[in-house]
């Protein structure tokens, strides 16, 4: 037991780009299953898919990421000046001044126009080995037919073989639900928190709608922040707007509630709120962006197996009151 936690203490990283890659190999899996449908062959699929991937995250890096990022390095710097130097010593203030650098890097790498994607992704991520890795790992698994299971059978021992495929086959299907879900809530929310804010004059427009699409992720928490900057930023321009603004987001979440959250999640699957909040904050917390990512499949694995568990434990409890 001591050597398999040292092993895995030792191997984390690759561990990390191991897990990242089959998480990202689980969620194409079920578009080239669909393109398959249609007589388009699965190397020709995975190819496309991973293409117009790269070529999607490319455009939004060079066009629609540097205006944001530098309305956002604006924004921080906004808000030390609100602050008044009051916060030096704070926590916020550390993030701000660490934020602030890398994000004007980031911006002139992007802007120059010279840097690469791996190069882009590499600054975000950190590391251009890692980026290589994880999407030839992921294209690989993709691109065998359940690449993923057969992995798995290979490192598994027979006695958990099986039971790990199970396990495995209905977290996918789960995580697919609810990403799908989470993104469409998050693209719907983002933009019509940007025409929102854009017609009533906000500043930073575009940043608080990608921090509103983004905080959908964080359930209950996520949305109230993203409202309560939105809110603070048009303060800065009048108590008017701000009022505007309040009344804004509180209109967009009771539709979202009321209408788009119902409709959207009875066919995805029912995470408790409370489930994902944890994993988020303990997989930032342990391995950052790339932690965050991994927290709801790790989250979603863990709730499967402790189900399964507890049902076999009260199987066991009527066998042993028949007997």
């Amino acid at each position: 037991m001591l050597v398999l936690v040292l092993f895995i203490y030792l191997a984390r990283e690759a561990l990390l780009i191991l897990l990242l890659a089959i998480v990202i190999s689980s969620a194409l899996d079920r578009l080239v299953l669909l393109l398959e449908r249609f007589k388009i062959p699965r190397l020709l699929g995975t190819l496309m898919i991973f293409i117009a991937g790269i070529s999607i995250v490319t455009a939004l890096l060079y066009t629609i990421f540097p205006i944001a990022i530098l309305e956002f390095t604006t924004l921080l710097e906004k808000i030390g000046t609100i602050t008044d130097g009051r916060i030096e010593t704070s926590s916020l203030a550390q993030i701000i001044n660490t934020i602030t650098p890398n994000l004007n890097n980031l911006a002139k790498l992007l802007l120059s126009g010279t840097a690469s994607f791996t190069e882009v992704i590499a600054t975000i991520f950190g590391g251009i080995f890692s980026v290589v890795s994880v999407l030839i790992l992921s294209f690989y698994l993709t691109l065998s037919r359940d690449g993923v299971g057969r992995f798995l059978r290979a490192i598994f021992p027979p006695m958990i073989e099986e039971y790990t495929l199970d396990i495995y086959y209905r977290v996918r299907r789960k995580i697919g639900r609810w990403l799908e879900a989470q993104m469409f809530l998050g693209f719907v929310v983002g933009l019509i928190t940007f025409f929102g804010l854009w017609i009533l004059g906000v500043p930073y427009a575009l940043v608080l709608a990608f921090l509103a699409a983004f905080f959908e992720l964080v359930p209950v928490v996520g949305p109230i922040f993203a409202g309560a900057v939105g809110v603070v930023i048009a303060g800065t321009e009048s108590l008017t707007l701000a009022l505007y603004t309040f009344l804004l987001f509180l209109i967009i979440q009771q539709v979202e509630n009321h209408i788009f959250f119902p409709f959207v999640m009875r066919k995805a699957v029912d995470l408790h709120p409370v489930i994902v909040l944890i994993s988020l904050l303990a997989g930032g917390k342990i391995a950052g962006l790339v932690g965050i990512i991994l927290a709801v499949p790790l989250a979603v694995a863990a709730q499967e197996i402790l189900e399964d568990w507890m049902k076999r434990k009260d199987k066991l409890r009527e066998q042993g009151k028949l007997a």
